[in-house]
């Protein structure tokens, strides 16, 4: 995801996960209570209107400024939730509501952070190439040399969509189906390197297409393409984490459960 796409397709998400805590899923989510801001519907309401406004003064002098109306949005929405349903009612559906701020363009202001994640790709790429046996030399700290090949990780190679991707997806997996906060905190913290990992070897992979099979195949469907592919087998390495942690979490609150009955006279 990035830029236009994911505006389009955070909203339609939310929609959906709105559904879902309508209707009690997950399970686990059905005791939550109220923090402290649907607590204090009106003063949300408050900071909200404040974004809005500074928004709107500042986006004259910088058009990056909406960005603070944007954010306001998400908690007009939980204040108006708040006020409607009650808190309690209302804290169902603050994460769906969260997810909102998801949509705005964050990439534009991370994109600082590239160099630091191009040259990880690239010292990725190389290790795999040269454990491969392959003879890499590096011509600057992005650019990756064999005899018969070369290639740049540049800006749109990074990683980053990927990385802001596979972030949305641990976070709603694991409100769907973690009940231990911890498990939803460990899929999140694996997400970083993941896609490191991942956007480093399909570096690696290029290289090697344009190796063997010349630059038409290294810069063909592969080079635009692979990196959805390879969402595949991420998706299903933090599905299959996601099902051990949480088997564990229901293990040690049986075990848990159990011992405590042992103990009542």
């Amino acid at each position: 995801m990035g830029g236009a796409s994911t505006g389009l397709v955070m909203p339609a998400l939310v929609v959906g996960l709105l559904w879902l805590a309508r209707r009690g899923v997950p399970a686990s989510r059905a005791h939550t209570h109220a923090d402290f801001a649907g607590r204090r519907p009106d003063a949300l309401a408050a900071v909200a209107l404040a974004l809005y406004a500074a928004g709107a003064v500042l986006a004259g002098r910088h058009a990056d400024a909406w960005m603070l109306a944007g954010l306001g949005l998400p908690l007009s929405l939980y204040a108006g939730l708040a006020r409607s349903l009650g808190p309690d009612t209302a804290a169902r559906y603050r994460f769906p509501i969260a997810c909102l701020g998801f949509a705005l363009p964050w990439e534009h202001f991370v994109r600082d952070v590239d160099g630091t994640l191009q040259r990880a790709s690239a010292v990725v790429a190389y290790h795999a190439l040269t454990l491969a046996g392959y003879s890499i030399t590096w011509w600057d700290e992005v650019t990756l040399v064999e005899p018969d090949y070369w290639v740049v990780v540049n800006e749109t190679c990074s990683g980053m969509n990927l990385m802001l991707t596979l972030g949305v997806y641990a976070l709603v997996y694991g409100w769907l189906t973690q009940r231990v906060f911890i498990n939803r905190l460990w899929l999140l913290l694996l997400v970083a390197p993941l896609a490191l990992l991942v956007n480093g070897l399909r570096v690696a992979s290029i290289l090697l297409l344009g190796k063997y099979g010349g630059d038409a195949l290294a810069q063909g469907f592969w080079h635009t393409g692979g990196a959805y592919l390879l969402f595949l087998p991420v998706f299903w390495g933090l599905y299959a984490l996601g099902r051990r942690l949480d088997a564990r979490a229901t293990a040690s609150a049986s075990t848990s459960s159990a011992g405590q009955s042992a103990q009542s006279p």
